[in-house]
């Protein structure tokens, strides 16, 4: 897992200074961490002057839904994460990883003030901030001690950068037109407008779905957002001071704006209209992680991401960033990733210089980049990059983020730009896409997004740092999905690969790696030179170079016919969609204890047959599927007894389990005795009869007699009852020569194989 080292708040370039006020954020691992903490920070009066320590908590300690796993770093001052080295093309030659740090579980974290407001040590005998963040480390039960760092709003009110200058609220204009403004990101370039309501391919959400904004707020009442009648819910983290505000009443106008942008109401006549323009398809939920003033601290933002985990949230997204990095902060993240939550967030606006901003740089979290409408369609700046965009190779995705129109407090619109902007396009195509597909896993909604971005107008196709994997396209994913299915289109889900999600995020340029399932999910540019997905690895990983050739394997071995009293049993059964989730086991109820289980099932669409002798009985067939849907179209399971069909299904959901008998356990008696069946007259050519093999030929034949009672087989129901080199009959047995495979390997069609005979029926 890729881990980060700031301890210094860097100077925030766009972002304005360094907070005024120092704070150390000091993560805890049981109760006693905790006082010993507070005994640390708050020494009784007549001990202040006899210690260095005395530093002053005034929050309240914030306790985690459940422990946090959080790396225990080098303290004091460091660099953040290094830069890849990046070729003539802008591309990476691959990650490094830093050494993986011990991790303890993290039950809390509380805010330890160093300074006053105006930035003056509390106490002046306790002045080297990064001293006592040692000191604080050593602590029995303190986890990590870090310092608090800003973020903020990451837009640009005035267009400087992209040559324009925005002029004044655009109420005026938009009351003027008789329809709502078609703003050029949704309406041009995400490609989702056919699937609204009344669209050419309106479609419906399968399940409901909670988009978190954190920001700076929510103006609630704006007639062109939903209100808490449609499901509004917001919070504001404790202690935040009366200047902060509130969730629900909005003093900057950034967090309104990229809330219009995902959701502003469609069909009534004013505004806008939001990527999600239905609010009873959606849930909105706002954390207030920044104040009236657009910035606000780490400890806020990690306070916002518990909560939106906590009251729903399928995606987090935050148009927000700091330049210093916190291991609070990113567990923070993994946590919401683990449990199901798709977080994004904005790539930066300090381009065109190669930086990382947090948290859209931790693998877990989606890093979006910004791209300008040029020209407009069909010319080829469409979609170039927007200038201000900040290029690293965690940056994944991009989206419509220059000259953004969107809602803005008091019934007002207004024109931003930023990667601010880029964010909430990419977060509500994220959610619309788990509404439609709520089978499948965040990692796989976001590798589905990339694997059908479009293709943006850059030298070379592929990944590269500006651009990620190019831009959000809302009906190719859609598509992509329908087509493909959750792991065609993302790869393995971590529940399928073993793996935890945070696991799996890799973030940027490699995200899609660990679990592939096909070649094409491992390619991220020419310039990276050929890759594979290695199938031999536990999970799947791309790795470098091409597949090697299959070994060589000998010829199949023909399937030994039953002798004696025993029988055949076939089990033939094809994996739909999802083939991970599917198992199955054969059992005797009486008999000689025969029990089987099928094989690993990786490949989709594929027929699988097994073949089995054994005594004769009461057979039970228990077919599994992990998720709980049972087979999807395309699946099915057969078994044979003596190549007779006893137990079929087809595409069908049984949900976990379905179980189905046949045979019995009376025995069964023999005819005393069976006369040799002579051969029907056919007008087609005769069968010349061969002698039975000798024991030389066939040991296993040896002891038995040419004919047994117990086979009662019709030379005329397989179809090598008619001419075929395949079949060797003598008397009334049947012989064949097939092979214990899987027959039509790469073809969809279901086929039954008889002792070397292919049935095309069903």
């Amino acid at each position: 897992m890729v881990r980060h080292t700031s301890l210094v708040l860097l100077g925030l370039g766009t972002f304005g200074s360094a907070l005024a006020q120092q704070s150390i954020l000091v993560g805890f691992s049981d109760e006693a961490g905790l006082e010993a903490v507070l005994e640390r920070v708050n020494p009784p009066p007549d001990e202040v002057g006899a210690f260095s320590g005395g530093v002053g908590a005034t929050k309240e300690p914030t306790m985690f839904r459940r422990p946090l796993k959080v790396a225990r770093k080098a303290t004091g001052s460091g660099s953040g994460r290094k830069l890849g080295i990046f070729d003539g093309t802008g591309n990476s030659p691959g990650p490094t990883e830093p050494a993986e740090s011990e991790t303890e579980l993290t039950i809390g974290f509380l805010r330890v003030d160093f300074t006053d407001e105006d930035g003056l040590p509390i106490y002046s005998n306790n002045t080297d901030i990064d001293k006592e963040i040692d000191a604080l480390n050593l602590l029995p039960g303190v986890t990590i001690a870090e310092l608090n760092g800003e973020v903020k709003a990451l837009d640009f009110p005035t267009n400087v950068k992209e040559g324009n200058v925005r002029g004044s609220s655009l109420q005026g204009q938009i009351e003027r037109v008789l329809a709502e403004a078609e703003t050029w990101g949704i309406f041009e370039m995400i490609n989702i407008t056919q699937f609204w309501a009344g669209g050419s391919q309106e479609v419906t959400p399968q399940s409901d779905v909670t988009i978190c904004v954190i920001d700076t707020g929510y103006d609630r009442g704006h007639d062109d957002l939903p209100d808490t009648s449609d499901g509004l819910t917001g919070f504001t983290p404790p202690g935040q001071g009366g200047s902060f505000g509130v969730w629900d009443d909005d003093g900057s106008s950034h967090g309104t704006h990229v809330a219009g942008t995902i959701g502003a109401i469609g069909s009534n006549n004013i505004g806008v209209v939001g990527v999600n323009p239905d609010p009873s398809k959606f849930n909105f939920h706002i954390g207030k992680g920044l104040g009236d003033n657009g910035s606000g601290s780490y400890a806020g933002i990690i306070d916002c991401i518990e909560d939106c985990v906590a009251n729903g949230a399928d995606v987090i997204s935050m148009s927000l960033g700091g330049s210093g990095s916190t291991n609070l902060m990113e567990s923070a993240c993994e946590a919401a990733y683990d449990d199901g939550v798709l977080v994004i967030a904005a790539a930066g606006n300090d381009g065109p210089s190669e930086s990382y901003l947090y948290p859209a740089s931790y693998p877990v979290v989606m890093s979006v980049a910004s791209v300008q409408r040029g020209s407009g369609p069909d010319t080829n700046s469409f979609g170039r990059a927007s200038s201000f965009t900040q290029p690293n190779d965690q940056v994944e995705i991009a989206g419509p983020g220059s000259d953004v129109v969107s809602t803005t407090p008091n019934d007002n619109y207004d024109s931003y730009s930023g990667t601010s902007m880029a964010t909430p396009h990419v977060s509500a195509v994220a959610a619309w896409l788990i509404s439609l597909f709520p089978n499948c896993e965040a990692n796989q909604i976001r590798n589905a997004m990339i694997n059908s971005s479009q293709e943006p107008p850059r030298a070379a196709d592929g990944w590269d740092k500006v651009y990620g994997h190019g831009i959000v396209d809302a009906g190719a994913a859609y598509s992509l999905l329908s087509s493909a299915g959750c792991v065609g289109a993302g790869g393995l889900s971590p529940s399928d690969a073993g793996e935890d999600p945070s696991e799996m995020g890799q973030g940027g340029t490699y995200q899609r790696d660990i679990g592939c399932t096909e070649d094409h999910h491992c390619y991220i540019g020419a310039s990276f030179g050929p890759r594979f997905c290695n199938t031999d690895l536990s999970p799947n990983r791309c790795a470098p170079g091409t597949a090697p050739p299959p070994s060589p394997t000998a010829s199949p071995t023909p399937f030994t016919p039953c002798v004696g009293a025993d029988v055949k049993i076939t089990v033939e059964f094809k994996t739909d969609d999802w083939p991970v989730e599917s198992s199955w086991t054969l059992s005797q109820t009486c008999g000689s204890g025969f029990s089987e289980s099928s094989p690993s099932y990786s490949e989709r669409f594929k027929v699988h047959i097994e073949n089995y002798c054994t005594s004769n009985g009461e057979f039970v067939l228990t077919v599994n599927d992990s998720y709980g849907d049972g087979l999807f179209e395309g699946g099915y399971f057969k078994v044979y007894r003596d190549d007779v069909e006893m137990i079929s299904a087809f595409g069908v959901d049984f949900g976990s389990s379905t179980t189905e008998s046949f045979g019995s356990c009376a025995p069964v008696t023999p005819s005393p005795s069976k006369s040799p069946v002579t051969p029907i007259p056919s007008t087609s050519p005769s069968i010349s009869p061969t002698s039975q093999p000798t024991t030389s030929q066939s040991p296993t034949k040896s002891s038995a007699p040419a004919l047994e009672a117990t086979f009662d087989i019709d030379i005329t129901a397989p179809k090598c009852g008619e001419i075929s080199s395949n079949c060797t009959a003598t008397s009334d047995l049947l012989i064949g020569t097939a092979a214990n495979d899987e027959p039509n390997q790469g073809d969809d069609k279901s086929s039954n194989t008889i002792d070397g005979c292919q049935d095309g029926s069903d």
